[in-house]
């Protein structure tokens, strides 16, 4: 994920050298909101 949502800012020149920055928080987010928690492993749903 974090790898698309970098290319994406990089390609828009929206946040210039945070790009990497940016891409990461939001990831970070995303977890966030869907109740991961630290340390637990990504599990594929078939989603």
């Amino acid at each position: 994920m974090c790898q698309h949502i970098l290319k994406e800012a990089k390609e828009s020149g929206r946040y210039g050298e945070r790009a990497e920055e940016v891409a990461a928080r939001t990831v970070l987010k995303h977890h966030r909101e869907e109740g991961h928690q630290r340390g637990e492993e990504a599990r594929f749903t078939g989603h």
